[in-house]
């Protein structure tokens, strides 16, 4: 690998040259490579992310197919998202995140609420809370509201009694759009 610097005829030059020398730009410097060489035979990882692509191109064509939703998709579009399509591929290709569930206010009681905080690159559609005894035991389960005036939380109330809080899980899953899901769980102490 060569750097080419103070040089007027190649500075900001990108491409090949020939069959055998590749011009790039990183940092503001042009730098010259041999042309890499391709394998004979893609990875399995290569091969999984290509399925995982096309599969987010047919989404992505099947919202663009859509009025309403191609016009859900074109509100995304901004200097880094050129257009509607790109915005649906993208959210297909990246599943939300719970980032924090808070129970300080659940005692386990009817009422209480428990509080999430999950974030997506595009929008989380939904939050499925589930409440389990410290022996696996499912105790309830229900979707979470997203809360007024703050962007990307969510809460539950509670709408069974727990009476042995110690060891119980509380778990959480946000689904996206695109149907991505991450789930996060809580055990109480």
């Amino acid at each position: 690998m060569s750097f080419v610097e103070n040089n007027p005829l190649l500075k900001g030059h990108r491409g090949m040259l020939g069959s055998t020398l590749v011009f790039r730009q990183v940092n503001g410097r042009t730098v010259i490579s041999a042309r890499p060489k391709k394998r004979d035979k893609p990875t399995a990882h290569q091969l999984k992310t290509k399925a995982k692509f096309m599969l987010a191109v047919e989404y992505a064509k099947a919202q663009m197919s859509i009025p309403e939703l191609k016009e859900i998709y074109k509100k995304a579009v901004n200097k880094n998202i050129p257009n509607a399509y790109t915005a649906a591929l993208k959210d297909y290709l990246n599943a939300p995140v719970v980032d924090s569930i808070n129970a300080k206010e659940y005692k386990g009681r009817v009422g209480d609420i428990l509080f999430f905080h999950a974030t997506d690159d595009f929008q989380v559609m939904s939050v499925t809370v589930e409440i389990r005894s410290a022996a696996g035991e499912l105790l309830e389960k229900g979707e979470a509201s997203e809360r007024e005036l703050h962007r990307n939380a969510w809460e539950y109330k509670a709408t069974v009694d727990n009476t042995n809080l110690a060891g119980s899980v509380i778990v959480a899953t946000a689904k996206d759009r695109a149907a991505n899901s991450d789930t996060k769980e809580m055990v109480l102490s």
